[in-house]
């Protein structure tokens, strides 16, 4: 993580943050059973950042469920993060 991008202050706006599970956080990334994060959710260790001086409209992002379809159950302990925004290049 970069410096002055944490916590979704700084330079930095992580685009799950407009959530409604938790308006400023977003949802958790991890796996059920943690509830270390803001809201009483689970940490968030998977994010998708974009410097806030750059963005130009509306973003997003989303945390989804973690994939079962592995033989051995879970297939991983994250979630996988998609999310879209419009930028500025100048």
């Amino acid at each position: 993580m970069r410096s002055g991008c944490s916590s979704n202050t700084g330079f930095c706006r992580e685009l799950d943050d407009l959530d409604s599970r938790c308006v400023g956080y977003g949802e958790t990334t991890v796996g059920a059973g943690s509830t270390g994060g803001l809201c009483g959710l689970g940490n968030k260790i998977d994010l998708i950042f974009v410097r806030e001086n750059r963005l130009a409209g509306s973003y997003t992002a989303d945390s989804l469920a973690i994939p079962t379809t592995c033989t051995i159950g879970a297939c991983s302990d994250h979630r996988v993060v998609t999310g879209t925004v419009t930028v500025s290049i100048n």
